[in-house]
């Protein structure tokens, strides 16, 4: 499955306008107070085991959030109108980063892992393992995951889209045209 969403999205870049032209993201207003916030205002999914929010576009690994949201939008074919979406990450004591996209017209949370590859770290956020869309991919309770390596509940899904609108980092993206000449 990886391997058939890498070709689309090979041949979804491929087909792009410039960088110019495909990122009209916009980053909302947002005060570089929030960066890191204390561990008792993240969601309660986390059980306290996330120390603090972090903003992934000051993070190595997600240096180019508008480049890989419009991959995202280009691999579900939805670049034609205004798309709105934020990123919210949380870092662990042992320094790792649990990131998401809320894509809020999709009704999707994605999972991000972010990318070291320096060549294309544009399609980190569209090849991610994880795109749950609400009702689709969610559950009222823990035990209907019934031992899925899919399933998020639906509080799971709630609260970090509550929380990635509320302190992440807002992006809307423009509608933008693929070049059909390749």
């Amino acid at each position: 499955m990886i391997s058939s969403l890498k070709q689309k999205n090979n041949m979804r870049w491929k087909k792009m306008n410039n960088v110019c032209c495909y990122v009209l993201c916009t980053v909302a207003a947002f005060s570089s107070s929030i960066n890191i916030c204390k561990a008792d205002q993240l969601p309660d999914v986390f059980n306290n085991s996330a120390k603090e929010r972090v903003v992934l576009s000051t993070q190595p690994y997600f240096t180019r959030p508008q480049s890989a949201i419009a991959e995202l939008i280009a691999l579900y074919e939805e670049n034609g109108k205004t798309n709105h979406l934020c990123t919210v990450g949380y870092r662990w004591d042992d320094g790792h980063i649990m990131a998401f996209a809320h894509w809020q017209e999709a009704k999707m949370l994605a999972l991000w892992e972010g990318s070291t590859d320096e060549d294309r770290p544009d399609t980190s956020l569209a090849l991610s393992r994880r795109h749950w869309v609400f009702g689709k991919d969610t559950v009222k309770t823990t035990a209907e995951i019934n031992g899925s390596t899919y399933l998020v509940t639906d509080k799971y899904w709630q609260e970090i889209t509550d929380d990635c609108e509320k302190n992440g980092e807002q992006y809307t993206v423009a509608p933008f045209a693929l070049n059909s000449s390749e």
